[in-house]
């Protein structure tokens, strides 16, 4: 498990470069949801429910909308994430920005499933088991999907391979250097483990998309 450290700055969505790698990103991430409903229907007996906790730009619930998912939410800290999804007529919660022992705010019904998409590594690794949990804690769903990025991974092999002969730019590209949230984790596998046994969470799939 690797981990780093950051500033907060702003709203997310506002960093990125909102043209080209936007669309590829988009592609990506349909292409990438399209794959995880898949696994979920083959899992659970339609019609099921689905909160996507850092849901971003909707993209994954568009792609569970598609697919005929019943009833969806996404939750995010960005003011413009959050806009987006209630405009494309999905229920929409507002996170607070940082890691808070609040109650999260509340839906008109309880999901089946809870995605964590491209997420936790975005949380500190001080945080990341409570924050997890405590989403669990409330929403009480049957099933959990957490897809996470990793250290063993070729890009993140590579970008290690230039750091140590003092080419950082790829590292810092993948940790998302000067954004915020940045990744603030890189899983392996044995770390990914360890937050499933944190969060009592029993695996019972893995793939890669």
């Amino acid at each position: 498990h690797r981990s780093t450290e950051a500033t907060p700055s702003g709203d997310y969505h506002g960093q990125y470069d909102q043209s080209d790698f936007l669309r590829a990103l988009e592609r990506t991430r349909l292409r990438q949801g399209q794959r995880i409903v898949q696994l979920l229907q083959q899992k659970l007996a339609a019609p099921f429910s689905l909160l996507d906790f850092g849901a971003g730009r909707g993209w994954f619930l568009s792609e569970a909308r598609r697919a005929g998912v019943s009833r969806l939410a996404g939750a995010d800290t960005s003011q413009l994430a959050v806009n987006l999804l209630r405009e494309r007529g999905f229920e929409a919660l507002q996170l607070t920005a940082e890691p808070s022992d609040a109650a999260l705010p509340t839906l008109t019904f309880r999901p089946d499933v809870v995605t964590f998409l491209d997420v936790v590594e975005h949380f500190r690794a001080s945080e990341v088991t409570r924050e997890v949990a405590r989403v669990l804690a409330q929403f009480k769903p049957r099933l959990v999907v957490l897809k996470v990025p990793v250290s063993s991974g070729l890009l993140h092999r590579s970008a290690r391979a230039l750091a140590s002969f003092g080419r950082v730019s790829a590292l810092e590209q993948l940790y998302q250097v000067g954004t915020f949230p940045p990744h603030f984790s890189y899983f392996s596998r044995a770390s990914l483990r360890l937050l499933l046994k944190a969060c009592r969470l029993e695996q019972i799939g893995r793939a890669h998309v």
